[in-house]
């Protein structure tokens, strides 16, 4: 299990520390497609076929990190774990069940919120078998679910018993009035059927892409961009119903602004809504703050700055310095009212970062030039260049900055292992993150240049070029790299 609050608290003062990975413990992973706010897992624990214990126990379903509507607008994914008795060996595990029923909101009640006004309903503020909810990061101590209200069913009754009280869902077929999973692992319960979820039982996806080519795109042709935004729209379906779920982390590293992306989540409702922020060129690092994963607005909530990277580019820069050796660039080139040269970022929003938009022209002299006036300021920076066309993008950053660093950098926080991690992108300035040892993607509309470069890279099949576009693209590299799930 991973927890980015080990590395980066809400204060951003934390510090890394040792850790522990263990795998997916021994339990049955359930996930609950429902319009219900509220509900509660009534089961049974099999072995063998008969129940451990007759009664029925309770538990009552957490929110999932989706943001998916699986069954209509104003549906969720909820999500339980009823962990198997303690000391089960590895090869008796498979002979484990899982009886089962939902059990929802009182009947007759004026809204899906739980009621205790009847005398036979009690709070289920305590899991018999010591069960917890998904959400529990590792390290923290075990919480117990909000108290809520459930109605009592004896150890011989059925569910229907209960339908005078509650609502219930449960099998509506002759001879069949619960549902059961055969042995334990990832399960999925959505309009009355019962599907397999091997994904929970892998380690998580950290994926890593560019956005505008890669995950949205625009064009001036309204049927073509309605196709374009369909494919944003089944890598949203796709990551929220199935990769969130499974605790995969989905990292956006863009030349964007912040602002720039939160705007863009805004007139982009397709587009799926990252845990991780990489901008400015692999300067600033921000996470979606914890619990905001799920029904929450990501337009209007704080987003929070990883400061220790932050911090870790403050020893050995000097903005100042690094201002005054690129502004020598144009006294330089933009003579005889020929201009060579743009500002794009002074450091006023990324202070770790000074950016130049520069003419090919004199594309190579003036990064020449650059690293003479660095090197004489004795700054503790490198220079990165990319883009394509005739203008060019040239960034002075920290030496330890950029795309490639930052995105280590938070697989480290995330504590997944470099086969697990993908880049994705379409243009030159990906190269940056693409260019590292994870497995990399280019989608199918990717610019000529970065389709000239993968085809320079003895990679061994670690980069794939895919035949679809864009999000598309993604979803086809996620599957050809053995991590669609």
């Amino acid at each position: 299990m991973y927890d980015r609050r080990e590395a980066t608290g809400s204060n951003g003062n934390a510090a890394l520390v040792n850790k522990v990975r263990v795998g997916v413990a021994p339990a049955f992973y359930l996930f609950y497609a429902t319009g219900w706010k509220h509900c509660t897992l009534m089961y049974k624990l099999l072995k063998d076929g008969q129940p451990i214990d007759p009664e029925w126990q309770h538990l009552a379903m957490d929110d999932s990190p989706s943001r998916a509507e699986p069954s209509g607008e104003g549906s969720r994914w909820k999500q339980a774990i009823v962990a198997l008795p303690a000391g089960v060996m590895e090869q008796d595990r498979d002979k484990y069940g899982l009886q089962f029923f939902m059990q929802g909101p009182q009947v007759g009640g004026s809204s899906d919120r739980d009621s205790p006004s009847s005398t036979s309903i009690k709070a289920a503020a305590t899991l018999k078998d010591g069960s917890t909810g998904m959400g529990r990061q590792s390290g923290e101590p075990a919480q117990l679910p909000e108290a809520r209200w459930h109605a009592c069913l004896s150890a011989g009754g059925k569910p229907e018993d209960l339908k005078s009280q509650v609502k219930v869902d449960a099998p509506d077929k002759a001879g069949k009035t619960t549902y059961l999973l055969r042995w334990p692992g990832g399960w999925k319960l959505q309009n009355g059927t019962i599907t397999k979820f091997n994904t929970m039982i892998k380690p998580p996806v950290l994926l890593c892409s560019d956005i505008d080519g890669t995950m949205v795109n625009e064009h001036t042709d309204k049927k073509e961009q309605f196709w374009m935004d369909n494919r944003t729209k089944e890598f949203q379906e796709y990551w929220e119903s199935s990769a969130a779920l499974a605790r995969s982390v989905l990292v956006y590293n863009t030349g964007r602004s912040k602002g720039q992306l939160i705007w863009l989540l805004k007139e982009k409702p397709m587009l799926a809504v990252p845990d991780v922020l990489i901008t400015a060129v692999g300067t600033k690092i921000w996470y979606l703050p914890d619990g905001m994963r799920a029904f929450q607005d990501p337009t209007v909530v704080d987003w929070i700055e990883d400061t220790r990277w932050s911090e870790r580019l403050d020893e050995g820069w000097d903005l100042q310095q690094a201002l005054s050796a690129a502004g020598e660039m144009f006294k330089v080139f933009n003579r005889d009212a020929v201009e060579h040269v743009k500002w794009l970022d002074k450091g006023e929003e990324h202070p770790h970062r000074v950016a130049l938009q520069v003419n090919t022209q004199v594309l190579d002299e003036l990064v020449d030039r650059l690293l003479t006036a660095i090197d004489k300021r004795q700054l503790q920076s490198r220079i990165i260049t990319s883009g394509a066309g005739d203008w060019r993008y040239v960034d002075v950053v920290h030496k330890l900055a950029g795309k490639l660093e930052a995105l280590e950098w938070v697989r480290q926080v995330y504590g997944v292992p470099v086969e697990r991690c993908v880049t994705a992108g379409d243009s030159c300035n990906d190269i940056l993150m693409l260019d590292g040892k994870m497995p990399a993607v280019v989608v199918g509309n990717a610019q000529e240049e970065l389709v000239s470069w993968y085809h320079e890279q003895n990679d061994r099949g670690r980069i794939v070029l895919t035949d679809k576009p864009e999000a598309a693209g993604v979803l086809e590299g996620l599957a050809r790299h053995g991590l669609y799930g």
